[in-house]
């Protein structure tokens, strides 16, 4: 039905992956593929519909379901995308959308070899550079590539709480980070308390929430809307949401 159409038809499928009782990899590679293929037996149910009848709790700032989303492109279908349309000779270029749709999304691309062989696997990350910088970035997307070399070449056997991805000095680094972002977050509380408690209410502290109330109050039609108040349990729907986006 769809032969003769142009368009971009890709169906969204959020997987859960079970990572208890400390599995092996082989353990886990297994689980991993019976998961996916019994999401893949019901690719056809279109995610829309998935998320209208599960009706989760929503948030501006996150997915319902999932934060994190993998792609994978076979060479088989980067060949052809390269190969062009009608005869037309094409080639593969990046583009850069300037918009995170998730808080990360992973990319994996097979490539050719001179030979028409295996080339190896390209990686690439997208990422919100409202939660992460590129250093962090960086290290998330070098974990990964870890990840997928202990997978190939470690023993089925292995268990998974033995492999360690992060070095000892980058645990550290991560936990003085941590450290040090706990701190001004106390700091940040501390002083909206204290402001709040002076003005007997909660302060706003970033100009960004001042604006998304009004916008909030004026797409919702109320009077105000306070800090913290869901926009979806004041009434808000995925039509007023498209509306908000617009603004």
């Amino acid at each position: 039905a769809l032969h003769d159409l142009v368009g971009f038809f890709v169906n969204t499928l959020a997987l859960r992956t079970d990572l208890s009782g400390d599995p092996t990899l082989g353990e886990l590679v297994g689980r991993v593929r019976d998961a996916d293929l019994a999401a893949f037996a019901h690719d056809d149910l279109p995610f829309d519909l998935l998320v209208e009848d599960l009706n989760p709790e929503r948030s501006l700032g996150r997915h319902p379901f999932f934060q994190v989303v993998v792609s994978a492109q076979t060479a088989g279908e980067a060949q052809d995308t390269a190969r062009g349309l009608g005869g037309i000779p094409g080639a593969l270029d990046g583009a850069d959308l300037a918009t995170a749709k998730f808080d990360l999304g992973f990319h994996c691309a097979e490539t050719l070899g001179p030979d028409g062989g295996p080339g190896g696997v390209r990686l690439g990350l997208q990422y919100a550079t409202d939660l992460y910088d590129e250093e962090t970035a960086l290290l998330l997307l070098d974990l990964f590539r870890r990840a997928l070399t202990a997978l190939a070449e470690r023993p089925a056997d292995t268990p998974l709480d033995t492999v360690r991805l992060v070095t000892d000095e980058e645990r550290r680094d991560l936990d003085r980070r941590h450290e040090a972002l706990a701190a001004a977050e106390r700091s940040r509380a501390g002083a909206a308390a204290g402001k709040g408690a002076r003005d007997g209410a909660r302060a706003v502290t970033d100009p960004r929430e001042e604006i998304l109330r009004g916008l909030f109050a004026e797409i919702l039609g109320r009077d105000e809307v306070l800090p913290g108040e869901n926009f979806f349990k004041l009434g808000g729907h995925s039509l007023l949401a498209g509306k908000l986006t617009n603004r």
